[in-house]
């Protein structure tokens, strides 16, 4: 019997080290971790997914609770036109990100945003270098599934012939490598929005108001950090209704 159940442990074993045995791949060929991660992303960077939320002004004002204490966002002195606001809450100890978007009438250009860093600090960019005669802006946020990056596109309401984007991070806002898109064409307010146009990544759709054939499509590239128009993409399956883009 010993011997029986000695041989019996030395064929249990050998089944283990063969090269081909039943738990060769498991045990020779280790599955990396980053194909469990999105596509685009490497290990070491975060990969909680960031999450967006609606938020709105009462009085020029945005107030939530930290801790025991209320901080009050006042993004544009003396605005009392439409703004389109979200609070980006990027997880862990990276934070939440405020951004308020104006959609009017403003003396700047600008969208002004708040970081987990210091809530009490203001901060502002400025798209275009053009403030004359500024309507506010047409935008749209996209979480890219491909990388789970955070970008913000935007299209001047005024008459003009180019959207641009930026990326959204708990530490800042930074540009594309190509952050103008829609080169001049013609000229009319840019409609920008994004949409799940592939099966593993959004995509961004422009057009100039009232001229359907000035439709583009952008795709995110990761490698280059950039969008790319996407000239072989169909757009008759994209519909427009006014102001309004979808799929």
């Amino acid at each position: 019997m010993k011997k029986i159940s000695l041989l019996v442990s030395i064929l249990v074993i050998s089944v283990f080290l063969m090269p081909t045995g039943l738990f060769a791949y498991t045990n020779v060929q280790t599955v990396s971790q980053s194909a469990l991660l999105p596509l685009g992303r490497v290990l070491g960077e975060n990969i909680v997914k960031p999450t967006l939320k609606n938020i709105s002004l009462t009085n020029g004002a945005y107030k939530f609770k930290s801790g025991k204490k209320t901080i009050s966002l006042k993004p544009f002195p003396g605005y009392s036109g439409k703004v389109m606001a979200r609070a980006i809450n990027f997880g862990g100890k990276s934070g939440t990100v405020y951004l308020f978007i104006p959609q009017g009438s403003y003396s700047k250009a600008i969208v002004s945003y708040y970081l987990p860093s210091n809530y009490s600090k203001r901060r502002e960019i400025y798209p275009f270098s053009n403030t004359s005669g500024f309507k506010g802006w047409n935008a749209s946020i996209s979480v890219e599934p491909l990388n789970y990056k955070v970008y913000l596109a935007l299209g001047t309401k005024k008459v003009g012939a180019s959207a641009r984007i930026v990326e959204i991070t708990s530490k800042g806002l930074l540009w594309v490598n190509n952050p103008t898109v829609v080169e001049t064409e013609g000229k009319g307010a840019v409609l920008v929005q994004f949409l799940k146009l592939y099966p593993l990544q959004n995509g961004l759709v422009t057009m100039i108001s009232g001229n359907t054939s000035s439709l583009k499509v952008w795709k995110y590239s990761s490698s280059a950090n950039r969008y790319d128009q996407d000239k072989n993409f169909d757009v008759s399956a994209i519909k427009v209704d006014g102001e309004k883009i979808s799929l």
